[in-house]
């Protein structure tokens, strides 16, 4: 009964820090059952369904508007909010394309409104960059919150699916396929809300709180992204040999592999960042430093493909990311190269901003 009273306070805590947030989690979940029932649900082409789309709104929403009650918290604001992002997104719904939900250009739009409002979440805090340490120890609160919550979710989600598919063959009891898809989307998108807000539940307080560097976090930087990063650069530095061997344009699809290498190598700098000032981490400073300069002959790599494909083929979407990708990426790699100061609040806020 004492942990029942526990859970029931930590639910109403959540649900009163960030009412706003789970309130769009609700919507989109919601959207999303109302649309399976329709039978309508992830089908591409055909007119956007209003279901569907209020769905994806509601999706892009839930981070937006913690990042919101994030900064009513942060600055003290009086008046609420979060009530000015529920205003933004039925602007976005009335922006979103009506056509056909399906298109690239409509999965470019959510993707890049996607990793926009995630970034708002890390950078809305701290817009003065005076404290480096808050900076980190938040966002690196608010990633664990997010790995724990998928783990948590996912957990959840699985054992309630099996407990169906036991009924369903233990007892022989039917259960509608469409049931399945009620379970993933109520899970899925207002349980991980959920549990994040119950993560999170403290607010800003605690999620900027220092604590010890996580050793899981060292040893999945240390012996996973790393080591990810080290056979990236030996393919592609053996692949821009053979270029220069053969004297031939390279591929497009190479674009995609010098991106992921060097977003990995920036969150594997983002990550490490505590770990630059302590004495014996000498491979730290070393992969800082070094990182930016094995950058640089890839970024030449990166343009000369991506500028091919553009001369060749036009302008697309996709194509005009991954040349602002470049931009940034060059413009980081010269700063970080010219300057030699660990600002690590800049990087998610030019790339915000970009």
């Amino acid at each position: 009964m004492n942990r029942i009273t526990v859970l029931t306070q930590s639910l109403v805590a959540a649900v009163q820090k960030y009412y706003s947030m789970l309130l769009v989690a609700l919507v989109a979940a919601v959207a999303f059952v109302l649309e399976i029932e329709r039978g309508s649900a992830w089908q591409v082409g055909g007119v956007a369904d209003f279901y569907l789309k209020v769905g994806w709104v509601g999706l892009l929403g839930i981070s937006l508007q913690f990042a919101l009650h994030i900064a009513q918290q942060r600055y003290r604001i009086r008046w609420p909010l979060p009530l000015v992002g529920l205003l933004v997104l039925v602007g976005y719904y009335f922006w979103l394309p009506t056509d056909d939900i399906g298109q690239p250009y409509t999965a470019v739009l959510l993707g890049v409104s996607a990793v926009s409002f995630h970034l708002l979440v890390a950078v809305v805090p701290f817009w003065k960059p005076n404290d480096a340490e808050g900076f980190w120890d938040y966002n690196k609160n608010v990633f664990i919150n997010m790995v724990q919550t998928a783990l948590f979710t996912l957990v959840i989600w699985g054992g309630l699916a099996l407990a169906l598919v036991a009924v369903e063959h233990l007892f022989g009891v039917h259960i509608p396929s469409d049931y399945w898809g009620y379970l993933a989307t109520t899970v899925l998108v207002m349980g991980s809300a959920l549990v994040f807000a119950l993560f999170a539940k403290g607010g800003l307080e605690t999620l900027t709180s220092a604590q010890p560097y996580p050793l899981v976090l060292k040893f999945f930087v240390q012996y996973v992204l790393i080591p990810l990063l080290i056979i990236y650069l030996l393919i592609l530095y053996s692949y821009g040999l053979m270029i220069l061997l053969e004297w031939n344009l390279p591929q497009g699809w190479v674009s995609y592999l010098v991106l992921a290498y060097s977003f990995l190598g920036v969150l594997s700098l983002l990550l490490l960042h505590p770990l630059r000032e302590v004495a014996d981490k000498f491979w730290v400073r070393f992969f800082s430093k070094a990182f930016y300069i094995t950058l640089v002959p890839l970024l030449v790599l990166l343009f000369v493909a991506i500028g091919v494909r553009i001369n060749d083929y036009g302008v697309t979407e996709n194509r005009y990311y991954v040349l602002l990708a470049a931009c940034w990426l060059l413009a980081m790699a010269v700063y970080q190269l010219v300057t030699r100061r660990n600002r690590i609040w800049v990087i998610p806020v030019s790339l915000l901003a970009v």
